[in-house]
C-alpha cells in the first residue's frame, strides 16, 4: 500500500499522510495528526510566578501597588496579537472588596522589532506598563510582566485563593493562584509566587 510519507502507516490510514509522523499523534481528536494539524499547540497554556499586590491607604493620592510576572506556553505569536487586539489582566478573588481590571488598547501598545527575544511594551490609562516577551531559545513561551502603581485597591486582601484572568486577542486565559503560595502581611499586602521557570522549556 501506498506510504508518501514513508512513516509506515499506509496513506489511506495516515492522518498526516504528507507529514511524517509514525506515531499518528492527534491531540484533539479532529482526524488530523498534531505533525500537520494548524491548531495544534494553539492554545496557550498559563504558567503563574508572581504576584504582588499593596492596598491603598491614602485618602488624597491613591498608593495602591501591583507587580505581576506570567509566562505562556503556545506556539501562537503572542506578540502579534497585543499589538492588534490589546491585552485585559483581571485580579479577583472573593478576598477582595472589587476586582482589579488593567486595560492596554492596541493603540497603546508597541513591539521593539527585536529579531531575538522580541518584546511589545503597552501603557495603560493611568499608567499601568506591561512588557511581554518572547523567551529564547524556547520560542513558544513568553513572560508577561505588569507593574502599576497608584491602585485605588481597597483593603482588606484577605486570606484568599486569586482568579487571574488575561485577555489576549480573542481568547480568555484564566489562571488560579492558591492562598498556600501567598504571604498576606495584616489585611494590607499580599505576596504570592509560583514554580520557578526552568532555564529551558521544550
Amino acid at each position: 500500500m501506498p506510504d508518501l510519507d514513508v512513516d509506515g502507516v499506509p496513506n489511506e490510514f495516515d492522518n498526516c499522510p504528507t507529514t511524517y509522523n509514525p506515531d499518528q499523534g492527534d491531540s484533539d481528536g479532529d482526524g488530523l495528526g498534531d505533525a500537520c494539524d494548524p491548531d495544534f499547540g494553539m492554545e496557550i497554556t498559563p504558567r503563574f510566578r508572581h504576584l504582588c499586590m499593596n492596598a491603598n491607604t491614602a485618602t488624597v493620592r491613591p498608593n495602591g501597588k501591583l507587580v505581576m510576572i506570567q509566562y505562556f506556553d503556545t506556539r501562537r505569536k503572542l506578540l502579534d496579537d497585543v499589538v492588534r487586539d490589546g491585552l485585559t489582566v483581571t485580579i479577583d478573588s472573593t478576598g477582595m472588596r472589587s476586582s482589579e481590571t488593567l486595560v492596554f488598547s492596541a493603540s497603546n501598545c508597541a513591539t521593539s522589532g527585536r529579531p531575538v527575544r522580541p518584546k511589545v511594551r503597552c501603557t495603560g490609562t493611568q499608567g499601568e506598563k506591561v512588557v511581554l516577551q518572547q523567551q529564547f531559545p524556547d520560542v513558544t513561551s513568553y513572560q508577561l510582566t505588569v507593574k502599576a502603581k497608584r491602585r485605588t485597591t481597597a483593603p482588606p486582601l484577605q486570606n484568599a485563593p486569586f482568579a487571574l484572568m488575561f485577555q489576549i486577542g480573542a481568547e480568555d486565559v484564566p489562571q488560579s493562584v492558591a492562598p498556600s503560595g501567598c504571604k498576606f502581611i495584616g489585611v494590607l499586602a499580599a505576596d504570592c509566587y509560583g514554580p520557578a521557570p526552568s532555564r529551558q522549556r521544550r
